[in-house]
């Protein structure tokens, strides 16, 4: 209790525990949403700016404003600003294998053995990548079939099934 009757809200050994995870690279608000239980703030965020205010008043060192920004932009800070293609392209890998993209999903399988049948590029090469228990991709594997008759069965139920009306062009 103050001298004013007021509860304390923050203890001092609150306040190191605050200091400590500060230091450690939390930013306040996320050591106010850790501590906010052990308060008697009603908000994180009232934690958060009591914090701030016991960090000025006892002259501890906060991070600048533009640090904290750039922190909070950067999700993973492994990007720099300026890269050779060489680190574009090793960023690039790291953050595909982060999402959990391995050779064998992607780029690693060969490509379709299929034809296109359609415009544009009909009768060329399909560039997309075979299933991985295929030589085909979805589109123009033959166990699939069925399913893509079905699929093209419903599309044109759905538009009501009358062909396309030609155009009645005035010359």
């Amino acid at each position: 209790m103050r001298r004013d009757g007021r509860p304390v809200l923050i203890t001092e050994e609150l306040l190191a525990e605050a200091r400590r995870l500060y230091a450690s690279g939390l930013s306040l608000r996320q050591v106010a949403a850790e501590l906010h239980p052990r308060t008697g703030h009603k908000t994180v965020a009232s934690c958060a700016e009591a914090l701030y205010g016991h960090f000025k008043r006892r002259g501890w060192k906060l991070r600048p404003q533009r640090e904290v920004t750039a922190a909070r932009n950067y999700k993973h800070g492994r990007k720099p600003r300026k890269q050779t293609r060489e680190q574009q392209n090793a960023y690039r890998r790291w953050l595909a294998e982060q999402r959990g993209w391995q050779a064998v999903q992607g780029h690693g399988r060969p490509l379709c053995k299929g034809v296109k049948q359609t415009p544009p590029g009909k009768g060329r090469p399909c560039r997309r990548h075979a299933l991985a228990d295929s030589e085909y991709c979805s589109s123009h594997d033959p166990r699939r079939a069925v399913e893509r008759q079905a699929r093209t069965a419903r599309m044109r139920a759905r538009v009501g099934g009358r062909p396309a009306q030609a155009l009645n062009r005035a010359a």
